[in-house]
């Protein structure tokens, strides 16, 4: 779909199995919860229905810090949206609005559209999708700490051009 911030793009994360957890559908509020541990983060926007969740995540204090994620129960997959436009450090306004105009509640109902989207060869530019192959080759931790915010990678091609790490004290 195509929007003010351009096309949504959705890039699959990792699913439980890589976490070590299991989803029987009772206790899907601790997934979340081990999932914002992971990035150190909170969910000031949390949609929940019988097949998908979506969050807007932030660092705790920060509040233009928000970054999207859809959570397929059924596949038990993370999904990161994004745009082709300014997708990150999102404010939970910019959220709100972001979730009307893309109809972002179609994506919780029935998250099998996600992954229609993901196949699509035009979901993302050549370009890009070595780099997106790159990201979830990631450990979790390592993705933790990008979804946290103390990370960075750049792309070029099909080669990683950069990737930063910060640790507690590192500038």
């Amino acid at each position: 779909m195509q929007g003010t911030r351009g096309r949504l793009h959705f890039h699959k994360l990792f699913n439980l199995t890589s976490l070590g957890l299991k989803d029987s559908g009772v206790h899907t509020d601790r997934i979340i919860r081990e999932f914002l541990r992971i990035g150190a983060a909170i969910a000031t926007r949390w949609i929940q229905m019988p097949r998908g969740i979506l969050l807007l995540q932030m660092a705790p204090g920060r509040p233009d810090t928000g970054a999207m994620y859809l959570y397929d129960r059924h596949e038990q997959t993370f999904y990161m949206l994004g745009f082709d436009e300014a997708d990150d450090n999102l404010t939970v306004e910019e959220f709100d609005a972001l979730y009307a105009e893309y109809n972002l509640l179609r994506y919780l109902v029935e998250p099998g559209l996600v992954r229609a989207v993901t196949e699509k060869k035009t979901s993302l530019s050549p370009a890009v999708k070595p780099c997106r192959k790159l990201l979830t080759s990631l450990s979790i931790s390592d993705v933790g700490r990008l979804i946290a915010g103390q990370g960075l990678f750049r792309c070029a091609g099909d080669r990683l051009t950069q990737f930063n790490l910060h640790s507690a004290g590192s500038a």
